[in-house]
């Protein structure tokens, strides 16, 4: 199965606290026993990472759209400044604390180490959840609202066809997202994810969650407070519609650290067999129930895959004490190289490397993952960027000497050419 740290949720035990019951931050470590817990807060963080560049090079806002800074403990109390601050769009945090807010966001690509350790955010609806490629895993469900035929003949041809075989009962599909990806840490939950929600108007959906913050925030149950506006909007009860909490449960992805990239809300394939088809699709009408055998594990990309598609982690050297791997094959570090402050550094002039036993696996389709920081004398750097430049002539507007060194490809002295 895929390699998981540790879990966050508890798919199976939605117990609800005094305080509310969703958090990713698993409160400094405090919560020991995997159930969901937090301060009540907005369920919908609207917050989401963001790189300015197309290419994807790491970068900062130009500080020239500075608004306001601060320090603080977490990405959530950065943001909530940015939210107060009059024309404040963007943020920028580091590891210890620093915050910076910014009204535009001018992408600079990063030149130094202080660059290379901010995240950059952006105030905006988290929208489609994402795998960690930025691209959305979608599944075709065929809301009741939109069907062509009855809910009967949609489910038994979706039982025994493809979906394009299944236009004329089932409609056009609406792609829905299974695999809900959260991004930060400031606070999430699986309750919204049950494949009933699939099956609301936008508007019935926004007055079922407002009652579900509304009882989180006053510290109630929302089993039991919205069960009303369940059966009014949904027709349904509370316990069928929030059943998110069972139907999937919080995760790492594979190979991505929980406080770099968030938590993400997982298929719980367990609930099989207690919780039937809810949304019509092929894979429900196939197996009757609100998953499938497919959806077994989550793969490097954090993307739900078959048990037969999924990989085992073989080994990781996390080279912090010494040079072997956690599971014991050995290594050993040559010409020089060494571990320093839980950091293996290796110098390339005298060629310094590692080296470990021979591995104890078949070698066939498997993937290595380094996680590696570049040296500052072969970190490629633009020494030239900003550097203060003065000419005794001027030859026009469009060839300022100041732009020769700005790093702006728009007033570059060739770009009329």
């Amino acid at each position: 199965r895929a390699y998981q740290t540790y879990q966050i949720g508890n798919p199976m035990s939605p117990t609800i606290f005094k305080n509310g019951f969703e958090g990713l931050s698993r409160d400094q470590g405090r919560v020991t026993d995997g159930k969901l817990r937090g301060d009540s807060c907005d369920c919908e963080p609207n917050l989401r990472p963001y790189r300015g560049d197309a290419e994807g090079n790491a970068g900062m806002c130009a500080s020239s759209s500075e608004i306001t800074r601060g320090v603080f403990e977490d990405i959530e109390s950065c943001a909530q400044m940015c939210e107060e601050t009059a024309q404040c769009n963007f943020f920028t945090t580091w590891p210890d604390g620093r915050c910076v807010a910014y009204s535009i966001c001018t992408w600079q690509k990063c030149s130094d180490l202080a660059c290379f350790d901010s995240s950059t955010f952006r105030l905006t609806s988290l929208g489609r959840y994402t795998d960690t490629r930025g691209n959305a895993q979608l599944f075709p469900v065929y809301p009741r609202r939109t069907l062509q035929g009855t809910p009967l003949e949609c489910k038994a041809c979706l039982s025994l066809y493809d979906d394009e075989y299944c236009r004329p009962q089932c409609g056009r599909p609406l792609n829905v997202p299974y695999l809900h990806w959260p991004g930060g840490q400031r606070c999430s939950s699986c309750i919204f994810a049950g494949n009933r929600m699939h099956e609301m108007t936008v508007l019935q959906e926004e007055r079922v969650k407002a009652c579900v913050y509304e009882a989180t925030r006053h510290g109630k149950d929302p089993w039991i407070e919205c069960e009303q506006t369940a059966q009014d909007q949904a027709g349904a009860s509370a316990i069928d519609l929030f059943n998110g909490v069972s139907t999937h449960f919080l995760t790492e992805c594979p190979g991505r650290y929980f406080k770099i990239s968030g938590a993400v809300c997982a298929p719980n394939y367990h609930a099989l067999d207690y919780f039937p088809m809810q949304v019509l699709s092929r894979m429900a009408a196939i197996n009757d129930t609100v998953w499938s055998p497919g959806m077994e594990c989550l793969n490097s990309l954090c993307v739900l895959v078959p048990r037969t598609e999924c990989y085992v982690r073989l080994a990781v050297w996390p080279f912090n004490s010494n040079f072997s791997s956690a599971e014991g094959v050995l290594g050993m570090g040559y010409n020089g190289a060494q571990i320093s402050g839980g950091v293996l550094s290796l110098v390339k002039v005298p060629q310094q490397y590692v080296m470990t036993d021979p591995l104890p696996w078949a070698l066939e389709n498997v993937s290595l993952e380094v996680w590696v920081e570049v040296g500052p004398v072969e970190r490629i750097t633009n020494v030239a960027l900003n550097a203060t430049i003065t000419s005794s002539v001027n030859f026009g507007d469009d060839y300022l000497p100041g732009s020769m060194t700005d790093g702006d490809r728009v007033t570059y002295w060739s770009s009329q050419l």
